[in-house]
């Protein structure tokens, strides 16, 4: 036999397979669509050096799914008829157009009716760049709509802050810096308005409490009505991605 393998899990980065082959010459990590992670190591390389190098890679591997993930649901998108992206206000939808000479090479273009963003794009344009496109739409659709909810939020709740900026991370949904700036992922728009509203009261309560300790785990649970664990239990099951 040629190969011996054994399935490890590491908290941050999930299942993965370790293959010891007797052609390999060295450690070498592959990351296929489905988030399958597999390490191939020599031989006569012990498996624990393999678990060692997925925890000094960790966070890389964990960056490397969330792309995949992102490659994955945009193909997935595409390849739809209707593709359409639902946010809190308004739809962003991706419209495939024949190609003609007029258009080749140019950039997706993007046309606005009601609430509702149109992206048109053909076959010449890449997947990475009808990414972009509707990524900058999404962007578009959180400027209009997160600042004017971060008021709303402040001032019912009695907050006050210094400036809202809209960012794109794939780690956290939002953060509060030590200025009072209030941070926001422009995926909030995709989210139920309930959890966006959520995460925006979550960021808020970090002016008062700066950790997450016993009496911001108390205010939030106020602001929210008793409901702070269930919005947040709810939230797990979203992703700041495409």
């Amino acid at each position: 036999m040629s190969t011996s393998q054994k399935e490890f899990f590491h908290p941050k980065v999930g299942k993965y397979t370790v293959v010891k082959r007797k052609n390999s010459k060295s450690v070498r990590l592959t990351i296929k669509p489905g988030n399958n992670i597999s390490v191939s190591i020599p031989w006569y390389t012990t498996y624990k050096t393999a678990t060692l190098f997925v925890e000094s890679k960790k966070e890389w591997i964990a960056s490397a799914i969330i792309r995949q993930r992102e490659r994955d649901q945009i193909n997935s998108l595409i390849n739809k008829s209707n593709p359409v992206l639902k946010t809190l206000n308004g739809d962003i939808i991706l419209q495939k157009e024949p190609a003609n000479p007029s258009c080749l090479k140019k950039k997706p273009i993007q046309t606005t009716k009601d609430n509702n963003l149109t992206i048109k794009y053909n076959s010449s344009h890449t997947r990475a760049e009808i990414s972009f496109a509707a990524e900058e739409a999404l962007r578009q659709k959180a400027k209009e709509y997160l600042p004017q909810k971060v008021a709303q939020l402040a001032k019912k709740h009695r907050f006050h802050y210094n400036r809202v900026y809209i960012k794109k991370n794939r780690s956290n949904w939002g953060s509060c810096s030590s200025l009072g700036n209030i941070n926001l992922n422009i995926h909030l728009m995709r989210l139920p308005e309930e959890l966006c509203d959520y995460v925006i009261i979550h960021e808020l309560s970090h002016l008062i409490h700066r950790n997450h300790g016993e009496e911001f785990h108390s205010l939030l649970d106020h602001l929210t009505k008793g409901k702070s664990r269930t919005l947040a239990s709810m939230l797990r099951k979203y992703k700041p991605i495409l």
